[in-house]
C-alpha cells in the first residue's frame, strides 16, 4: 500500500483513507473516492487458463 501512496504522490495526487469507509480498502484522490481491492495473480491467471482451454472446445 505505501508503495501505491508513493506512485500517487510522484504524480501530485493524495491518497487519503475515507474514515467512514471499509480500512484499507476506500480511499479519496482529491474529491474522489476510489476502491482499492488486491487480487491473487496465480487465481487470476488460473482462471484466464481455464477460460482459453473451455474457448478452444467450443471452436473445434
Amino acid at each position: 500500500m505505501n508503495d501505491l501512496k508513493v506512485l500517487f504522490a510522484d504524480i501530485g495526487l493524495k491518497l487519503v483513507p475515507n474514515l467512514n469507509g471499509r480500512e484499507g480498502v476506500d480511499y479519496f484522490i482529491e474529491n474522489n473516492q476510489i476502491y482499492l481491492k488486491s487480487i491473487d495473480l496465480d487465481t487470476t491467471e488460473r482462471s484466464i487458463k481455464n477460460f482459453q482451454t473451455r474457448v478452444r472446445r467450443i471452436k473445434c
